[in-house]
């Protein structure tokens, strides 16, 4: 008689496994019930909801997945890739999670950009910082800046932090704006003629103008507001 060789138990951090089994694997290793895991959601998914993403028949939102984490004890990073995260266990009251994106915003002469459909990882703020600027984790998303145009100010290579709810143009604030499959990141100033103008902070770059006909045009787009910069001081 052959003898089958013993199945390995599944491991949260094989990248091999998919999502579906790591929220079950999860879930088991906490040793809760399907039930039990409703019970102590307050994002309110049914039990339903929770097998349908286990057997990888949907995936759960951003929020449910934070939800579940928290949970379980992990890093929606973790459950979302099977890596390790460096960042502290969703657990941890003390830090909230902002969702960042391999995308770069040209602080120079334009980006072509690459679409995507899910975070690449995730940067940990603490709550109050967030709470005290009147944020929202749900409408922030993390890029990256590629170019000089906006130095000091935002240097090449910095991580910049968007609110998305902030979309109309403020004087004098900095905005990531679309421009066909470009993305910008400038300071914005309304002139008299109802065009936009983009303006660097590099005096070395000249600013330029969006008319006003352009504004509504599907090829323009502003993305959200810069809140935060963070960058390496060598």
């Amino acid at each position: 008689m052959t003898t089958q060789p013993e199945t390995a138990p599944l491991s949260l951090f094989d990248g091999r496994v998919k999502l579906g089994d790591r929220l079950k694997t999860a879930r088991e290793g906490t040793k809760l019930s399907r039930d039990a895991v409703v019970e102590r959601a307050t994002t309110g998914f049914s039990r339903s909801s929770l097998q349908a993403w286990e057997a990888g028949e949907r995936e759960p939102s951003l929020d449910n997945l934070f939800e579940l984490a928290q949970i379980y004890g992990t890093h929606p990073w973790e459950l979302l890739t099977g890596q390790r995260s460096e960042y502290p266990a969703s657990n941890d009251d003390d830090y909230a999670y902002v969702a960042a994106y391999d995308i770069e915003a040209s602080a120079g002469h334009g980006m072509f950009t690459d679409g995507a459909v899910k975070p690449d990882r995730y940067l940990a703020f603490r709550r109050q910082w967030i709470r005290e600027r009147g944020l929202d984790t749900n409408q922030l998303a993390a890029i990256f800046t590629k170019g000089d145009s906006m130095t000091p100010t935002v240097p090449d290579g910095a991580t910049i932090v968007i609110d998305l709810r902030h979309r109309m143009p403020v004087d004098g604030k900095i905005f990531v704006i679309r421009i066909g499959d470009r993305l910008w990141i400038k300071r914005t100033r309304w002139i008299p003629t109802g065009a936009l103008r983009l303006i660097s902070d590099n005096p070395d770059y000249e600013p330029f103008d969006i008319p006003r006909a352009e504004l509504n045009h599907g090829d323009f787009e502003v993305c959200g507001q810069v809140v935060n910069a963070s960058f390496d001081l060598y």
